[in-house]
């Protein structure tokens, strides 16, 4: 009787044990369960935010290299543009020596309506070649009648006002638009036109000029540019 009494309490004993075993190792699963989901959350969390950062990084540096592609591009269209333009200066000077030795040039000049020879002009221009300072456009007074026209008979009808012109436009020049002006300089010459019965000189049309036209509708003297 004892004996049995003892097998019982031992086994009542072994299945609280068994219980108590089975109920920390299901804490312990849940336990750990728990610690693994945080893992993975905060797993997920950190490699997210990796992926934004190097998305972040990558876009960056494209928009970095974009800017440099740019900058670069724009730089070379520059140079392209400054050597065109020295190309094309250089070449208008070869053009107009050899349009200089040529006979229709020589016959040109037989009907050329400017006092002031285009070789001297294009000369004085020459210097400018490097574009170190800005190139003065050429400003010339073309009045409805001249003071003394080789062909007396071409602008009859209009009062003489070649000099009066020529001295205020002087004037204006000099006063804001001086040739030594860092910015907007300009290169006044006036009384140059010998006849009126010439158009504007043919070479001119390679020049930055400014003329004050002869023909004068109504009571205005307007200016034009070629």
């Amino acid at each position: 009787m004892q004996l049995e009494e003892n097998r019982q309490q031992f086994e009542l004993t072994r299945l609280k044990i068994q219980y108590l075993n089975q109920a920390k190792e299901n804490r312990l699963n849940r336990e750990h369960k728990s610690h693994e989901n945080q893992l993975n959350r905060e797993f997920q969390a950190e490699l997210t935010a990796y992926i934004k950062k190097l998305d972040h990084a990558m876009m960056k540096e494209k928009m970095d290299f974009d800017k440099l592609l740019f900058e670069e591009r724009k730089k070379l269209d520059l140079e392209l543009q400054e050597r065109t333009h020295d190309f094309q200066l250089k070449l208008a000077v070869i053009q107009g020596r050899m349009t200089r030795q040529t006979e229709e040039f020589k016959r040109t000049l037989d009907r050329y309506p400017w006092g002031l020879p285009p070789t001297t002009i294009l000369q004085i221009y020459s210097k400018y070649q490097d574009r170190s300072k800005p190139v003065p456009p050429l400003v010339i007074i073309s009045p409805p009648t001249l003071e003394y026209d080789r062909f007396s008979n071409t602008s009859l009808g209009f009062p003489k006002m070649e000099k009066r012109l020529a001295e205020d436009v002087r004037t204006f020049l000099d006063n804001y638009y001086p040739i030594d002006d860092p910015i907007r300089p300009t290169n006044f010459m006036g009384g140059i036109w010998e006849t009126k019965a010439r158009q504007t000189p043919y070479f001119a049309k390679g020049l930055t000029l400014f003329i004050f036209p002869h023909n004068t509708p109504e009571n205005y003297l307007p200016a034009s540019s070629l």
